[in-house]
């Protein structure tokens, strides 16, 4: 890559959070909480693309935080059968984010990866994740000394791959885009939002997903070491 990228810009669930692995010790804890009589991979099944379909219509402003909060829980609950009220799937709900946020594992390479980088390029982090959560998770995981800025999509009420997220975050990281690189997992938000302001970008494929063969891929983190 280009010997004048001076700044990383990383996506943090799925891309350095494991997001899943977090999320099923979560639901593991809660489901059994509730006395909830659905085995959880049945509930994960179901629960999984729902979420994804919720977070790509949040992303591009087609539906509330409050929706997404609320609106996967219903829908993975009547697809299973399983009727709540409104005040049970809040409860359910915050109850999972609650329980979420203390599981903190990041992918296996990620720490050894970070370490490397943050010798060589100053890093960040962008994302779509709720401004408390993002903050919690980035600490309790120990990433919060290898990042200079933290832009979440909270505080602006922009959401990638709107560009003024990424505009806003170069402007805090105090670089320009043809010296970044953005380095994240979700096609639509990550890379080609990040592409469309000008700036270098990596796929992370952590969904298995076919891209475009222009755009450079890691399918492990540790990849990033011989990219860069």
């Amino acid at each position: 890559m280009d010997n004048n990228i001076t700044d990383l810009f990383f996506d943090l669930d799925h891309t350095l959070w494991d997001f899943d692995t977090n999320s099923t010790l979560a639901f593991t804890k809660v489901l059994q909480d509730y006395n909830i009589p659905i085995h959880l991979d049945d509930f994960l099944s179901v629960f999984r693309p729902i979420d994804k379909a919720y977070w790509d219509d949040y992303s591009y402003n087609k539906v509330s935080i409050e929706q997404l909060k609320l609106g996967r829980f219903y829908d993975t609950f009547k697809l299973l059968s399983t009727s709540f009220n409104k005040i049970e799937i809040e409860m359910f709900a915050n109850s999972y984010m609650q329980e979420l946020i203390e599981n903190n594992l990041l992918f296996e390479d990620a720490i050894p990866t970070l370490e490397y980088l943050h010798t060589k390029y100053r890093m960040h982090i962008i994302t779509n994740g709720f401004t408390a959560e993002q903050a919690v998770k980035i600490n309790r995981s120990g990433l919060t000394n290898f990042f200079k800025t933290v832009t979440t999509s909270d505080e602006l009420g922009i959401k990638k791959p709107d560009p003024e997220i990424f505009n806003h975050a170069m402007n805090k990281a105090k670089t320009q885009a043809i010296k970044a690189v953005m380095i994240g997992d979700n096609y639509d938000a990550d890379i080609l939002g990040a592409e469309n302001v000008g700036m270098n970008v990596v796929h992370y494929d952590y969904h298995k997903q076919e891209i475009p063969d222009k755009y450079k891929q890691i399918k492990t983190l540790s990849e990033l070491k011989e990219l860069l």
